[in-house]
C-alpha cells in the first residue's frame, strides 16, 4: 500500500489483498522486503508501457505476480529462491 501510495498508483484495498492471498498466503510463499517495490515498478512499467491510468485491477495484479513470480529459465510459477536450492 505504502509503495502505490509513493508511487501514486491508485488500488483497491480488496484487489490487493486477494492477490497476496492468492499469490503468498495460499501457496505458503514468504513475504521478501524487496517484493512491494518490485510489484509496483512492474505495475508502473506496465501502465507507462500501456499508456493507461496509473491504477490496479484485480486483472493486472494477477499478471504483475505471475510475470514477477515466474522462473524466466524454466517458466515455471515458482521462487526463484527456491530452484537455487535445491541445485545446490
Amino acid at each position: 500500500q505504502r509503495e502505490c501510495e509513493k508511487k501514486g498508483i491508485r488500488y483497491e484495498h480488496d484487489d490487493l489483498a486477494s492477490a497476496i492471498d492468492e499469490f503468498y498466503i495460499n501457496q505458503k510463499r514468504p513475504f521478501r522486503a524487496c517484493d512491494p517495490r518490485d510489484i509496483t515498478d512492474l505495475i508502473l512499467d506496465y501502465c507507462l508501457f500501456e499508456d493507461v491510468p496509473l491504477e490496479v485491477s484485480g486483472s493486472l495484479l494477477n499478471k504483475v505476480f505471475l510475470e514477477y513470480h515466474t522462473d524466466i529459465q524454466t517458466g515455471n510459477v515458482q521462487l526463484i529462491e527456491q530452484r537455487r536450492d535445491i541445485q545446490s
